[in-house]
């Protein structure tokens, strides 16, 4: 994955997201200031994250650029992702041996903070390093509120988009006068390119890679019904959503299974192979797929995935910063951690690197941010986020999108008529609701 240079006019950019860090010696944190062995109690502060690979690698090389401001030792540990982190992170809480520090999804908090095992962020501490609500979009810092108090502090959006392979869709006359993808606006439009890109590849349009694969299948779905402007109340006992909108959009979706739109037997590995390769000129993803996808496709484009019933939504989720709750009430300690929360969050031009929106919106606003591509193409998507409903059982790795994209799957393929889909879904949801939160 390729870093952003650190130039002096990057610090100068970034400067109000580690505001007061580097008069840590005044705040007692610096090197001449307390040491890790006295007002720290002798430990070096604990980071537990979910990165691995290529990210994983990102991560670390934000960590060393911001140690030297926090002024004290940070161990950074990575977990395995999905459940299993979870899992851990909870009984760690409850066993009274969580990390300083944790990452996690925005749309698992509602399985964390009500069951008191987070701790919220000290607000005059998050101001004095530059991490106010004004500097995040506002339904992103929404989700991180719990009772009022803010309870997670987010690194990023990471949403569900399109990419584009501009020289197949030049072939396929997509493209405007200007060389970018001419706009998509309605469900007959996308359908239209879908078959246009299989013209010009000889097989099908769009990658979509969902067979047997415990998400893709919601994330499409869910998106789309928040275009539609759907509400929903999952609550108590009770599963309800606006049944006409979730239907009118099961088939929508069904439509374009047709092994000409998009085929009805790809798997997540084979549309990612299928894009890179040219057989498919759109691929349905995650933003984090970037990377690997700017490595064979020189002329790569994306997008948010198109509004098509009618307003701008988009399914995402947020890498959150977390202060697991921890017996021990260190002040000292407990502000080197903020300072560490907030300067890794002041890197996020260099986490843009892996194709992740940074939440930071003066980065987003910057220059420097502008000139990344496709990145900041696609950046209007965090200001229409679409997350999991905040419930403690939903969220990336879960049972809850396991299941749901189960049923879609089967609605997609036509095995199920839409209305019954959408009932089997609200089926899974009232099952999950009787079950009592674990933590």
């Amino acid at each position: 994955m390729r870093h952003a240079p650190r130039t002096v006019r990057r610090r100068s950019l970034l400067r109000s997201a580690v505001a007061g860090a580097a008069g840590f010696g005044l705040l007692g944190l610096g090197g001449s200031g307390c040491s890790a062995g006295t007002g720290l109690a002798g430990r070096p502060l604990q980071m537990w994250h979910l990165f691995q690979g290529a990210d994983g690698t990102v991560m670390m090389s934000m960590l060393d650029a911001v140690r030297p401001a926090v002024g004290v030792p940070v161990q950074a540990t990575c977990l395995e992702w999905g459940a299993p982190y979870y899992t851990k992170l909870g009984m760690a809480s409850v066993g009274g041996r969580p990390p300083d520090l944790g990452i996690m999804h925005a749309s698992r908090l509602s399985g964390y903070a009500p069951g008191g095992l987070l701790r919220p962020f000290d607000h005059s501490l998050l101001a004095e390093f530059g991490m106010t609500e004004d500097r995040f979009a506002p339904a992103l810092w929404r989700r991180c509120l719990y009772e009022g108090e803010v309870y997670a502090l987010p690194l990023d959006t990471h949403p569900f988009i399109m990419f584009v392979n501009l020289d197949v869709a030049e072939r396929a006359g997509l493209l405007g006068t200007d060389g970018a993808l001419v706009p998509i606006t309605s469900r007959e439009q996308f359908a239209h390119a879908g078959r246009r890109l299989a013209e010009v590849t000889g097989g099908t349009g769009i990658g979509f890679g969902f067979r047997l694969d415990s998400a893709q299948c919601w994330r499409l779905f869910w998106g789309l019904y928040g275009q539609t402007g759907g509400e929903y109340r999952f609550s108590g006992s009770t599963a309800e959503w606006d049944m006409d909108r979730a239907v009118e959009v099961i088939a929508f979706c069904r439509s374009l299974f047709d092994n000409r739109i998009v085929s009805r037997s790809s798997n997540y590995e084979a549309a990612i192979s299928g894009f890179s390769t040219g057989r498919t000129g759109m691929l349905l993803g995650g933003e984090w797929e970037l990377p690997a996808l700017a490595k064979e496709i020189p002329r790569l484009g994306a997008l948010p995935i198109p509004t098509m019933f009618g307003a701008a939504a988009s399914y995402a989720d947020s890498h959150v910063f977390v202060l697991p709750r921890r017996p021990d009430t260190v002040t000292e300690r407990l502000r080197a951690t903020h300072a560490l929360a907030a300067g890794l969050v002041g890197e996020g031009l260099t986490w843009a690197q892996g194709g992740h929106i940074p939440s930071y919106l003066p980065i987003v606003a910057s220059p420097e941010y502008a000139r990344l591509r496709p990145q900041s193409s696609y950046a209007s998507a965090a200001d229409h986020v679409f997350l999991d409903p905040p419930l403690w059982f939903t969220g990336p790795g879960s049972e809850f999108q396991k299941q749901m994209s189960a049923r879609l799957e089967r609605g997609f393929l036509g095995e199920l008529s839409p209305e019954e889909t959408a009932r089997a879904m609200l089926r899974v949801v009232e099952d999950l609701l009787r079950l009592p939160n674990p933590a």
